[in-house]
Order: C-alpha cells, then sequence, then structure tokens
C-alpha cells in the first residue's frame, strides 16, 4: 500500500480525495497513522481499511 500527500489531497494506492495523514492520530488496533477524509469528516485506518 502506498500512502503519499500531494497538496489539500491523500493518495492510497490509485484512490485520490481531499483530507490529510495525521501525524499525531495512531489506529487503536495496529498503530498505523489515522487519515482524515474531508468528504466525511471523518478518520480511517487505510491499512485496517476501517473507519474510526
Amino acid at each position: 500500500m502506498e500512502i503519499k500527500k500531494v497538496d489539500n489531497k491523500v493518495i492510497v494506492d490509485d484512490f485520490e480525495f481531499y483530507g490529510q495523514i495525521e501525524q499525531e492520530k495512531y489506529c487503536s488496533t495496529c498503530k498505523f497513522n489515522l487519515v482524515y477524509y474531508d468528504n466525511f469528516d471523518t478518520y480511517f485506518c487505510p491499512k485496517c481499511n476501517s473507519w474510526i
């Protein structure tokens, strides 16, 4: 899985959306950085594929 931030967008593999990668918030299951998804106004873990 490739995750990167370009301008105001986050790209997870080939899926692109507005948001940010959180540097201080982590998944309680796998400890991976959470990602904030602007359209849904919530966080998710791209590694576990779960919404927080």
